[in-house]
């Protein structure tokens, strides 16, 4: 990345290892890299979605802490970047939250 720091296919691609690694940080950021960099090209999407289904996990796991605040924000961001099938799942999830109480 240091020779072409502005392609998104470098930030894409260490996003994934991050986030296959664990560590959650370092693919965020290197995901929202790759979707700033990228426009709308083919690693932006799909960084767009990965970012989407990596909130969502992380919703659920602040979820099942009884972190409610914090999952609804996780969900939150998982509608922002996610595709339809996320954005719906996430909507579900805030909602069922909110009703819930929880």
């Amino acid at each position: 990345m240091t020779a072409n720091p502005d392609r998104p296919e470098g930030y894409f691609y260490r996003a994934a290892a991050s986030h296959f690694n664990g560590d959650i940080d370092s693919a965020k950021n290197d995901y929202e890299k790759a979707i700033d960099y990228g426009g709308n090209d083919s690693y932006a999407q799909a960084a767009r979605t990965n970012l989407g289904s990596l909130y969502l996990s992380e919703g659920d796991k602040f979820a099942a802490a009884g972190q409610t605040q914090s999952a609804i924000s996780s969900y939150e961001n998982a509608r922002q970047y996610g595709d339809s099938s996320v954005m719906q799942q996430a909507q579900e999830k805030i909602s069922r939250l909110q009703t819930s109480g929880n």
